[in-house]
Order: structure tokens, then sequence, then C-alpha cells
């Protein structure tokens, strides 16, 4: 198979099986790990894992079970179940659950490199062309924002990225390690929002075995998954007071201790974090330490608000409406005018993302290949600022008047500070200046 090795876990209980399997399957030139159980294969699980090869019958987590996690965490992993059983039911019963085939015990060596392979085929194509377009999709998403993302890139310095809930700031992370010397290497995301206070530190630095109930092996912490690549810690500002230092102690020095253990490791993480909180504030009232918040804010970008991108809604309608019908499987429709008018009267406060779901439920109920605004069900809410009138007797504004307003709204807010109002907008110093002119805006001193 050209390209990168195929990447294998295999779960299986038996030692002998386990390590005959992974032995074939190494010797044929694939990247392999063995697990004896559900749980330890899980807890290492990701979505660059090829093809799983999970035996039936397991000590604790079942292989039916551990098939139906998979199928919901990691749907791209194709997973070969093998046992020893010949029951007509279990081997329907594992088709039906996802499973893409069903090995008996014993396994002949050169059909299970021939069954792995071909499921690896399966994954590895639609994987490599979503990995291909993802980049490229994101170009009409991050608009203006790309020159900061791509300096942010070439740098190895923490980065924070501002921004209100839906504008992007997960997809920045991604673009910016996809395209930073780290590529080769993982991006691990860890969501501090998510995380229960009693698991934090164990989730991101890891746990020796016994180190509470339950802990009944060694597992490693997002930090150790992430060496060599990228930790995106997602939600930072909601991440607990109580591990904020030990956060900040692995930014100063790249060392960690797994809860429970004395042993110090050493981890190369390049750290992006995330929030849509105002950490200046959460510094001042003693939620969040000042300096990890410097630590972290090294490199700052900040994603604007969709209400504030107004005039580029063609492009990213646009671009949405394509990614949307390769998901349909159908042709792409074409939208006129008044569906750019309709949208820009909204204030959009779930941003980008609120704009997809829009535009995904619109092309979920479409009949024929035009998109109008009287296929758009959303809130009708005029972009204004806080405390202005609207005006009903105004109608439908023009894309040059919601363009003229946004950069009006955004100067007045960046105190005619034309370099940051560009970059608010996400847009360059070149076309505000040309903008300003072309509107006849006046710049607020």
């Amino acid at each position: 198979m050209a390209g990168k090795e195929i990447s294998v876990f295999v779960v299986d209980d038996d030692p002998v099986v386990r390590t005959t399997i992974a032995e074939c399957l190494r010797n044929a030139g694939m990247i392999v790990t063995d697990f004896p159980d559900a749980e330890s294969a899980l807890d290492r699980m990701t979505g660059d894992v090829d093809v799983m090869l999970l035996d039936l019958c397991l000590p604790q987590t079942q292989g039916h079970q551990c098939l139906r996690m998979m199928r919901r965490q990691f749907p791209a992993t194709q997973v070969v179940m093998i046992s020893g059983s010949e029951q007509v039911i279990d081997i329907v019963s594992s088709i039906q659950l996802g499973a893409v085939d069903y090995l008996q015990k014993p396994v002949d060596a050169d059909v299970v490199v021939s069954v792995t392979r071909k499921a690896a085929l399966k994954v590895r194509a639609p994987r490599e062309d979503s990995q291909a377009c993802s980049t490229q999709g994101s170009e009409f998403v991050l608009g203006g924002i790309q020159a900061d993302l791509q300096r942010a890139a070439e740098l190895k310095s923490p980065v924070l990225i501002l921004g209100e809930s839906g504008t992007g700031k997960s997809l920045a992370a991604k673009w910016i390690h996809e395209h930073s010397e780290r590529n080769q290497a993982r991006l691990v995301p860890l969501n501090c929002a998510s995380l229960p206070s009693e698991l934090a530190e164990s989730e991101l630095f890891g746990h020796a075995k016994g180190a509470f109930t339950g802990a009944d092996r060694d597992r490693e912490g997002k930090v150790e998954v992430a060496d060599g690549g990228t930790l995106f810690l997602d939600e930072i500002g909601d991440l607990s007071i109580r591990l904020q230092p030990k956060l900040l102690t692995f930014l100063q020095d790249k060392q960690a201790q797994r809860v429970g253990s004395n042993k110090i490791y050493q981890c190369d993480v390049r750290i992006i974090a995330a929030t849509h909180r105002n950490l200046s504030d959460m510094c001042r009232n003693g939620d969040f330490r000042e300096d990890l918040f410097y630590r972290l804010n090294v490199l700052q970008i900040v994603m604007p608000p969709l209400r504030s991108r107004i005039y580029e809604l063609p492009d990213l309608v646009s671009g949405m409406l394509k990614r949307i019908c390769e998901r349909f499987e159908r042709d792409c429709p074409v939208f006129d005018s008044s569906l750019i008018d309709a949208l820009g009267q909204h204030s959009w406060p779930g941003n980008l993302r609120e704009l997809e779901n829009v535009l995904e439920r619109a092309v979920a109920f479409l009949n024929g290949d035009l998109l109008t605004a009287d296929e758009i069900r959303i809130s009708h809410i005029p972009v204004q600022e806080a405390g202005a009138t609207p005006d009903p007797g105004r109608g439908i504004r023009t894309l040059k008047e919601l363009e003229k307003e946004a950069i009006e709204l955004a100067l007045r807010r960046c105190e005619g500070n034309k370099a940051l109002t560009a970059r608010q907008l996400g847009v360059s110093e070149k076309t505000i200046y040309n903008k300003i002119r072309r509107h006849g805006i006046t710049v607020p001193n």
C-alpha cells in the first residue's frame, strides 16, 4: 500500500495469539501496537489508527461492547473481529455492529495480512482525501486571518487563540499544526471544559497503577500522547485553578509527573490554547493565573466574529455549500443575492457554526438546484450596535451598506486604529485603507 505505513491495533488477551498476529503484521511493514484488553486499547486510541483487530472474548470489556464504542468514537477506523467461535450468530452480530470482517482462530498469517490491508484501503483513501481538502477547505473559513496563522505555524512558541464560540478556533489550531514542522506528529485535542475536576490531572499528565480507585494500570496523559507534536487545549479558561500551576510548570520545563508516581518524564510538545473567555478579566478576578496567561499568550490570534465579516458572506456560503453537498453526495446548488441579503440581516450569535447549520438544514430540505432566501429558516435579527434602535422601515440592506457598517463599527471599537481594525476584520491593512476611501468613511480620532 502506497504512502505512510498502515497503523494497526491488535487486541487479544491470549499473549501467544496477540504476539503472533502482531509479528506477522510488522513483518508486512505495518505499524502495530498490541494490547491485552479493550480498556488499554481505547485509552491509546486516536483517529490515526487504520485498523483494529479485536478479539471477541476479552476479560473486562467484551469485543462487541468495544466495537460499539469504536463505531461511535472512531467511525473511520476499520474493525476486524477475531474469535475461536464458529457460531453464526457471533459472525452476524459482529458484521451488524459494524465490523468489516471476521476471522476465526487459528488465524492464518497470509490471511490476516491480506484482510488487514484490505480493511486499511477502505479507510485510508477517504481519510487522505479528507485531510488533503481540510486545509483547502479552511481557506474560505479562515479568510484574512491566514497570514497570522502562517506566522504562528513558522514559530515554536505557544499560541493563544481567542474568539467567540463558533468562530473557528479549533480549525485555526488544526491549520497551524498542519502547516508547522510538527505536522508529521499528532495533534492531540483536549477540551478543558469537559474535564471532571477529579480526573483532569490524570487526563493531562497520566496516572500510575494504583494511584486511585479504578487505576488498574499505568496510563499515558495527553502530553505524552502528543510528544513530538501539538497539544490543543480547547476552552483553556475552564481549566481548574488547582491544575493551572502544574500546566505552568510543564510549559516552563517540559517536565511532568503522572498522578501517583514520583518519576519525572519529559515531553517535547507545542501548546496551542483557545478560549471564548476574557482571560484578562479572569486574571483580575483571581480565576486564572496571571503567570500562566503570560506563558500561553506569546502568540495571540483573535478570530473575528461572523458579524464583522458580513462582506465575506458570498465566499463563506459558497465554500460551506460545497462542503455540505460533498457530505450529502449531491450537486451543489447555486444561490442568488436574496439569500446573501437575508443572511446579512442576522446577527449570528453562533458565528460560523450557526451559519453552517442553517445552510445544512436548508440543503437537506431543498428541492431543485437554486437556494434562495425562502429556504432559510433563521431568526431575523439585524446587525447593529448594542443599544441602537432598529429601523423597521429600512428593509433589506445591500452588501455595500453592510460592509460599510461593519468597518465603521470595527473602527469605533478599535478607536480608529486601522491596523487593529484590519486584524479584527480578518483582512489586510491595505484592504482597510482602500475600503475606507471607497465608502467615504470618517475615521474616529
